[in-house]
């Protein structure tokens, strides 16, 4: 836990907390807190009454708030390995689609994807009706459409935090405070975007086959 006071303007003292938890083992950030709260005038004795007044109340709100943090935390990371495990387990037609929240998601359904190619696609082809394949085909073709789309959104996203970072590096050189973790927060970011217009590329590559091999099975059929 870091706590700071810092006189902004000679009238305005302000104190800023925060909390972070890490793994022990990893030295992982899972949960961070950050509260900042004005102390008003700078006088001595002013200040040393209105810290005592209020720093119990203000150390107890940064903890309600980081213990809401680190639940919420939790049950994101509870609901995304349920969701992980479950695409082990999904149908081609189920893994088809144009977003995931996270990287990590993204690149488990590609996997999962090559793993339906071998697996499923066979069985597909042999046993589902021309009506079943026309509309997965359509599905494909859509969802190629959409990953070429979020493709795009993601690069001019990526370009925008590009141009946030510098603008943030200019101001710390110019003498200017910056809240705490901006910078790591926007290279985070920046990685998560690039990873998934990544991963959504990668996505179409494994859906073109996928999609020459059912246009092919119908074509045989009408023949």
């Amino acid at each position: 836990m870091a706590l700071e006071c810092t006189e902004s303007h000679p009238s305005d003292y302000r104190l800023r907390a925060v909390l972070t938890a890490t793994e022990t083992a990893t030295g992982r950030q899972v949960a961070s807190c950050v509260r900042e709260t004005s102390l008003g005038e700078s006088s001595r004795a002013y200040f040393s009454v209105k810290m005592n007044t209020l720093l119990p109340g203000f150390m107890a709100a940064l903890k309600d708030e980081f213990a809401r943090n680190l639940r919420n935390r939790t049950r994101r990371e509870t609901e995304a390995t349920a969701a992980l495990n479950a695409l082990q387990n999904a149908s081609l037609a189920e893994l088809v689609v144009p977003t995931d929240p996270t990287v990590e998601m993204a690149r488990t359904r590609n996997r999962a994807l090559i793993a339906a190619k071998t697996t499923q696609l066979p069985d597909i082809l042999r046993n589902w009706k021309t009506a079943e394949l026309t509309a997965l085909v359509v599905k494909v073709e859509q969802t190629v459409l959409d990953l070429n789309h979020e493709c795009e959104v993601l690069k001019d996203k990526a370009q925008q935090t590009v141009v946030d970072e510098s603008n943030d590096r200019a101001a710390a050189a110019a003498g200017r405070r910056l809240p705490q973790g901006v910078m790591e927060a926007e290279q985070a970011r920046l990685d998560e975007q690039r990873g998934l217009a990544i991963s959504y590329r990668e996505r179409i590559e494994l859906l073109k086959p996928i999609l020459a091999a059912l246009k092919e099975e119908i074509a045989n059929r009408g023949r």
